[in-house]
Protein backbone atom coordinates (compact mmCIF):
# COMPACT_ATOMS: atom_id res chain seq x y z
CA UNK A 1 0.00 0.00 0.00
CA UNK A 2 3.02 2.37 0.68
CA UNK A 3 4.63 1.61 -2.46
CA UNK A 4 1.72 2.34 -4.50
CA UNK A 5 1.33 6.22 -2.72
CA UNK A 6 5.21 6.59 -3.56
CA UNK A 7 4.65 5.45 -7.17
CA UNK A 8 1.50 7.56 -7.47
CA UNK A 9 1.92 10.68 -5.68
CA UNK A 10 5.38 10.98 -5.06
CA UNK A 11 6.98 10.35 -8.43
CA UNK A 12 3.81 12.14 -10.18
CA UNK A 13 5.08 15.26 -8.28
CA UNK A 14 8.56 14.73 -9.78
CA UNK A 15 7.06 14.71 -13.14
CA UNK A 16 5.05 17.53 -13.30
CA UNK A 17 8.08 19.64 -12.25
CA UNK A 18 10.20 17.98 -15.07
CA UNK A 19 7.22 18.89 -17.11
CA UNK A 20 7.01 22.67 -16.42
CA UNK A 21 10.73 22.46 -16.21
CA UNK A 22 11.47 21.07 -19.85
CA UNK A 23 10.49 23.85 -21.95
CA UNK A 24 12.72 26.76 -20.17
CA UNK A 25 15.51 23.85 -20.70
CA UNK A 26 15.17 23.58 -24.35
CA UNK A 27 15.15 27.35 -24.38
CA UNK A 28 18.30 27.33 -22.03
CA UNK A 29 20.53 24.68 -23.20
CA UNK A 30 18.90 24.18 -27.13
CA UNK A 31 16.41 21.33 -27.87
CA UNK A 32 18.88 18.46 -28.69
CA UNK A 33 20.78 18.70 -25.37
CA UNK A 34 18.05 19.24 -23.12
CA UNK A 35 16.52 16.01 -24.72
CA UNK A 36 20.01 13.95 -25.02
CA UNK A 37 20.54 15.16 -20.85
CA UNK A 38 17.08 14.35 -19.90
CA UNK A 39 17.70 10.86 -21.62
CA UNK A 40 21.23 10.34 -20.30
CA UNK A 41 19.84 11.17 -16.96
CA UNK A 42 17.34 8.71 -17.22
CA UNK A 43 19.77 5.80 -17.97
CA UNK A 44 21.54 6.74 -14.77
CA UNK A 45 18.75 6.88 -12.14
CA UNK A 46 16.57 4.45 -13.31
CA UNK A 47 18.80 1.85 -11.83
CA UNK A 48 19.77 4.31 -8.94
CA UNK A 49 16.00 4.80 -8.08
CA UNK A 50 15.57 0.35 -8.29
CA UNK A 51 18.78 -0.65 -6.48
CA UNK A 52 19.96 2.07 -4.41
CA UNK A 53 17.07 2.43 -1.77
CA UNK A 54 16.77 0.70 1.40
CA UNK A 55 14.20 1.95 3.04
CA UNK A 56 10.85 3.46 1.99
CA UNK A 57 11.79 7.08 3.15
CA UNK A 58 15.03 6.69 0.84
CA UNK A 59 12.06 5.62 -1.70
CA UNK A 60 10.28 8.58 -1.35
CA UNK A 61 13.38 10.55 -2.14
CA UNK A 62 14.72 9.17 -5.38
CA UNK A 63 10.96 8.48 -7.07
CA UNK A 64 10.33 12.43 -7.31
CA UNK A 65 13.87 12.22 -9.17
CA UNK A 66 13.33 9.52 -11.19
CA UNK A 67 9.89 11.12 -12.49
CA UNK A 68 11.26 14.44 -13.38
CA UNK A 69 13.86 12.59 -15.85
CA UNK A 70 11.82 9.63 -16.80
CA UNK A 71 8.45 11.77 -17.28
CA UNK A 72 9.60 15.32 -17.55
CA UNK A 73 11.28 15.39 -21.35
CA UNK A 74 7.65 14.65 -23.00
CA UNK A 75 6.91 18.42 -22.66
CA UNK A 76 9.73 18.71 -25.15
CA UNK A 77 8.22 17.19 -28.11
CA UNK A 78 5.48 19.90 -28.06
CA UNK A 79 8.79 22.47 -28.43
CA UNK A 80 11.26 20.42 -30.51
CA UNK A 81 8.62 18.43 -32.56
CA UNK A 82 6.36 20.73 -34.77
CA UNK A 83 9.73 23.13 -35.54
CA UNK A 84 10.71 20.41 -37.66
CA UNK A 85 8.00 20.91 -40.08
CA UNK A 86 6.53 24.19 -42.37
CA UNK A 87 3.79 25.65 -41.10
CA UNK A 88 1.65 24.20 -43.92
CA UNK A 89 2.87 20.66 -41.88
CA UNK A 90 3.47 21.66 -38.57
CA UNK A 91 0.25 19.80 -36.88
CA UNK A 92 0.32 16.43 -39.23
CA UNK A 93 4.39 16.19 -38.93
CA UNK A 94 4.29 16.87 -35.09
CA UNK A 95 1.39 14.17 -34.79
CA UNK A 96 3.13 11.45 -36.86
CA UNK A 97 6.13 12.35 -34.09
CA UNK A 98 4.14 11.87 -31.53
CA UNK A 99 1.89 8.97 -32.79
CA UNK A 100 4.90 7.26 -33.70
CA UNK A 101 6.57 6.92 -30.14
CA UNK A 102 2.59 5.96 -28.74
CA UNK A 103 3.83 2.59 -31.59
CA UNK A 104 7.15 2.39 -30.17
CA UNK A 105 5.34 2.01 -26.64
CA UNK A 106 3.47 -0.48 -27.84
CA UNK A 107 5.90 -2.51 -28.96
CA UNK A 108 8.25 -1.81 -25.03
CA UNK A 109 4.80 -3.22 -23.64
CA UNK A 110 5.09 -6.15 -25.69
CA UNK A 111 8.58 -6.48 -24.37
CA UNK A 112 8.43 -5.04 -21.09
CA UNK A 113 5.38 -8.35 -20.47
CA UNK A 114 8.03 -10.63 -21.81
CA UNK A 115 11.24 -9.41 -19.80
CA UNK A 116 8.91 -9.62 -16.47
CA UNK A 117 7.69 -13.19 -17.70
CA UNK A 118 11.09 -14.65 -17.31
CA UNK A 119 11.90 -16.72 -14.65
CA UNK A 120 14.22 -15.44 -11.58
CA UNK A 121 13.84 -11.67 -13.72
CA UNK A 122 13.11 -8.50 -10.67
CA UNK A 123 10.92 -6.33 -12.03
CA UNK A 124 13.76 -3.86 -10.86
CA UNK A 125 16.02 -5.56 -13.25
CA UNK A 126 13.19 -5.45 -15.74
CA UNK A 127 12.71 -1.55 -15.51
CA UNK A 128 16.46 -1.37 -15.29
CA UNK A 129 16.66 -3.19 -18.87
CA UNK A 130 13.55 -1.01 -20.47
CA UNK A 131 15.50 2.26 -19.70
CA UNK A 132 18.05 1.44 -22.26
CA UNK A 133 15.31 2.51 -24.95
CA UNK A 134 16.71 6.03 -23.62
CA UNK A 135 20.06 5.27 -25.72
CA UNK A 136 17.89 4.72 -29.04
CA UNK A 137 16.23 8.24 -28.03
CA UNK A 138 19.85 10.05 -27.34
CA UNK A 139 21.17 8.91 -30.99
CA UNK A 140 18.05 10.08 -32.54
CA UNK A 141 18.03 13.37 -30.64
CA UNK A 142 21.57 13.28 -31.62
CA UNK A 143 21.16 12.92 -35.40
CA UNK A 144 17.62 15.50 -35.50
CA UNK A 145 18.71 19.48 -36.06
CA UNK A 146 18.87 21.68 -33.78
CA UNK A 147 16.26 24.22 -34.04
CA UNK A 148 16.90 27.05 -30.83
CA UNK A 149 17.27 30.45 -32.42
CA UNK A 150 16.44 29.08 -35.79
CA UNK A 151 13.49 30.97 -37.87
CA UNK A 152 10.38 28.29 -38.57
CA UNK A 153 9.83 27.23 -42.06
CA UNK A 154 6.85 29.31 -43.81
Amino acid sequence: RKAKFAYSIVQTCGVGVGLFAMGPLCAWLGRRRAFVGMQAASIIITPITCFAPQSYDQLLVMLPIMGFFVGGMHAGYAVWFPEFFPTRLRATGAGLCFNGGRLVAAVMLIVSASLKARPGMDLRMAVTILSLIYLIGIVIALLLPETRGRALEE
